[in-house]
């Protein structure tokens, strides 16, 4: 009998509220993708929101560990006097994906309390990373930008969340403003590199940077990490970054000039980046995914008028994401740890499963979803 396959890849958009109709309940849409059959599948899910009615554009989002539950910190929101006016929030909530429904909670109507604390800086185009000091976790926010009624500038500070507290603590900035970095967790410790420090008016141009930081909790210290790049290497904003063991990490994708194709390779023991020899199928400007192990995969061979089934394990790299014209799913197989070769094994494109859900202000289904891609959260599991 074939094993039902329990390693799922999901993703569920979450739009503002002035995308959704307004003469329906309210409703997200769940995509989950099974490795094992090959197909996607739509779960449509009630949305409940206990007070605000909406999720702030260029919000940061991080999958909670071991739970249902996302953390989301900031963004920018319209001012209601003007619509074509942003302002920047440092507002947070939590999301829950329950099995038919969407929590987005805020507030706690019998304390009359948030149920999260505000961050002490107002900041979109940021991150946040999960960290774990004495068995809690420690949520770190880190850079970002901000645009109010005076100025529009990018930030340096960083602060954190101990789970069960409640309030924001500030830490050790960054050396340098960062916005629109890459960046990931790896042996308790956040890395951070590539974005943009600031904008050269005079020229249109924005300033790059290309220094690596690396912050340690326990020392409270943004440490600089010195690298070698070969020439020719150009390292996009916002790139994929998956940690394949304690010394390796894949970079994927992101945005230079124009959508990147690329997969990069920080060796650590190296202290360098190397050039993957194979790409991606499309650019992606900005991808989601994950690496998971040991994921139980079927190929059918055909003999003399049979179906065989083949099952195997597999260490699986998924990448989800594309560029204004092109939107696909990718999945590759983990063939080395040492060398981190990989092998692609299916592409999904995502013509059969585009929506009415996600067409804003009536501009074309993809158009729409790219839209969502870069500008709101998108929930990954």
């Amino acid at each position: 009998m074939i094993q039902q396959q329990s390693d799922l890849f999901s993703f569920t958009p979450i739009l503002q509220s002035t995308s959704l109709d307004e003469n329906q309940l309210p409703s997200y849409s769940t995509y989950t993708y099974d490795l094992y059959e090959k197909k996607f599948r739509r779960t449509s899910k009630f949305v409940n929101f206990d007070q605000l009615n909406y999720v702030p554009f260029y919000a940061a989002s991080i999958k909670i560990s071991n739970t249902n539950d996302f953390l989301i910190t900031g963004g920018a929101v319209l001012l209601e006097d003007n619509q074509d006016q942003y302002q920047t929030t440092n507002f947070c909530m939590k999301i829950s994906l329950n099995q038919d429904s969407v929590l987005i909670s805020s507030f706690d109507s019998i304390t009359q309390t948030q149920i999260l604390p505000s961050m002490i800086y107002a900041r979109h185009n940021h991150k946040i990373y999960e960290l774990r000091e004495n068995d809690k976790r420690v949520f770190i926010a880190v850079g970002g930008q901000y645009i109010n009624s005076e100025e529009i500038g990018i930030l340096n500070f960083c602060e954190k969340l101990v789970e069960g507290s409640n309030q924001w603590v500030e830490i050790a900035p960054l050396s340098k403003k960062r916005t629109g970095f890459s960046g990931f967790v790896q042996n308790n410790k956040i890395y951070v590199f590539c974005g943009v420090s600031g904008f050269n008016e005079k020229k249109h141009e924005i300033i790059p940077l290309t220094q690596i930081e690396v912050y340690d909790l326990t020392k409270d210290l943004w440490e600089q990490f010195k690298y070698k790049c070969p020439l020719g290497i150009l390292i996009g904003l916002d790139s994929l970054c998956l940690p394949i063991n304690d010394t390796k990490v894949l970079i994927l994708g992101g945005s230079k000039e124009q959508s990147a194709d690329q997969i990069l390779i920080l060796d650590q023991e190296k202290k360098a980046f190397i050039k993957h020899s194979q790409k991606l199928t499309i650019p992606k400007a900005k991808c989601f995914g994950k690496f998971a192990r040991k994921v139980l995969t079927k190929k059918i061979i055909r003999e003399d008028n049979q179906e065989i089934i083949n099952e195997e394990q597999k260490d699986i790299i998924i990448i989800l994401g594309g560029n204004t014209n092109e939107l696909d799913l990718e999945i590759y197989q983990l063939l080395d740890e040492n060398e981190l070769q990989i092998k692609l094994l299916q592409k999904y494109d995502f013509n059969d499963v585009l929506d009415q859900d996600y067409e804003i202000n009536g501009l074309p289904n993809k158009i729409s979803w790219n839209f969502v891609f870069k500008s709101l959260p998108i929930l990954t599991e």
